[in-house]
């Protein structure tokens, strides 16, 4: 026959899970964040990359 209640942890396996948790969710708060800031580097690169394209353009026809 098998315990169909789940068991609840001890006290000290509960803080270091939850501390474990807790550091899981700084780390991937910290990747987000990492990874926010490089798609806005690339967005601005991409638009200066488009902004020198445009002058260049119009350059070209005043030529």
């Amino acid at each position: 026959m098998t315990n169909s209640h789940a068991r609840i942890p001890d006290l000290a396996t509960r803080q270091r899970l939850l501390a474990n948790l807790r550091r899981t969710h700084l780390a991937m708060e910290e990747l987000n964040l990492e990874l926010a800031e490089m798609i806005a580097k690339l967005e601005s690169d991409r638009q200066q990359q488009r902004l020198k394209r445009v002058r260049d353009s119009l350059n070209n026809l005043s030529v």
